[in-house]
């Protein structure tokens, strides 16, 4: 586990890091589609369910992290 990840991550701060990782790689931005409680983030061909919550649980944003490696590369989110 990356040691600098607090215990919880802001969600627009989590957002921001998977926007600028696909623009890096000069994918879509990421579409969100509004559903209920939680956002459809679409990223190239992968995408992730993320909660409308302002803050979000460490090991909840590591595994949203986690499920766009095959789009975003793998440990993408550790290169910071």
């Amino acid at each position: 586990m990356d040691k600098r990840l607090s215990p919880v991550m802001n969600r627009k701060r989590l957002l921001k890091r998977i926007r600028a990782r696909a623009r890096e790689l000069g994918l879509p931005r990421g579409d969100i589609t509004h559903a209920g409680s939680h956002d459809k983030v679409t990223v190239g061909n992968s995408f992730v369910i993320i909660p409308r919550h302002k803050e979000i649980a460490e090991m909840t944003a590591e595994g949203i992290m986690k499920s766009l490696e095959p789009t975003l590369g793998k440990d993408w989110w550790r290169n910071d």
